[in-house]
């Protein structure tokens, strides 16, 4: 049972409480995302990527985007009274070894697949799951950072 009384109600919008910086970082990969499902779906529609496939691959996609989540750490600024995200070394680190499994992403599948087109197709449901993966530990950072602020109950 949640104790209301415990919990800080904000005196200002929701969205007022997140960086304007970590705003645009989410919006910027929400709108990616979009796109790239579009596009992904406009090759399913064509016949060019198995839905199982493109299940897989976003499925793949989503786990390292969890996993690479840790590349911006997510808190809450006092001083400024706002979820923040920074980048520290080891994020750093983890953006060397993402931007290293991007450039090598078609050749990785082009190992198990010898269509041009779906190695491309199935490279992007791999992008677009890791961008998802990223969205959603950054929102779930989001949700930790307001939980510490006490702007939401506890766990």
């Amino acid at each position: 049972m949640v104790d209301v009384r415990t919990t800080r109600i904000p005196d200002r919008p929701t969205a007022d409480l997140v960086s304007n910086r970590t705003r645009f970082q989410l919006r910027l990969l929400l709108a990616i995302l979009a796109i790239m499902l579009v596009i992904v779906s406009v090759r399913i529609a064509q016949g060019g990527l198995e839905l199982w496939q493109t299940a897989v691959a976003l499925l793949i996609g989503t786990v390292v985007g969890i996993a690479l989540g840790r590349i911006n750490r997510v808190s809450w600024d006092q001083s400024t009274g706002s979820v923040v995200s920074q980048m520290d070394l080891h994020g750093a680190a983890m953006l060397v070894v993402y931007i290293g499994f991007a450039l090598s992403r078609n050749r990785i599948v082009g190992t198990w697949v010898d269509d041009a087109h779906t190695v491309s197709a199935i490279g992007l449901a791999l992008s677009a799951g890791t961008i998802a993966g990223r969205i959603l530990f950054l929102l779930r950072g989001i949700r930790s950072a307001f939980r510490v602020a006490g702007l939401l109950p506890g766990r």
